[in-house]
């Protein structure tokens, strides 16, 4: 039990590293509508201009705007997660069909 327990904080670990590294690289990388690299941005727009360009621009130029970037942060986050417990679910099942 001990190690499955591992294997989740694990999972934890590596969806909060992958959320934690996209905006990052989105933040340092990329530029917002008007032009302007986000990174110049100050910490709430910044957050802004990173999420509507993870959910495929602005609504008003036919992306998904914040919100769908909040989904699709949180999907990069929650994929670790997922595979974990697919895991240690999958793997303590063959372990008791052996028993």
């Amino acid at each position: 039990m001990r190690l499955s327990a591992l294997y989740m904080v694990g999972g934890m670990i590596a969806g909060a590293d992958a959320g934690a590294t996209a905006f990052t690289t989105v933040d340092a990388f990329t530029a917002a509508s008007t032009g302007a690299s986000i990174s110049t941005f100050a910490r709430v727009a910044a957050t802004s201009a990173t999420l509507t360009w993870l959910g495929g621009g602005s609504l008003a130029a036919g992306g998904g705007g914040v919100a769908a970037g909040t989904l699709v942060l949180s999907g990069l986050m929650a994929v670790p997660v997922l595979l974990a417990m697919v895991g240690v679910v999958s793997w303590q099942g063959r372990r008791r069909r052996r028993k």
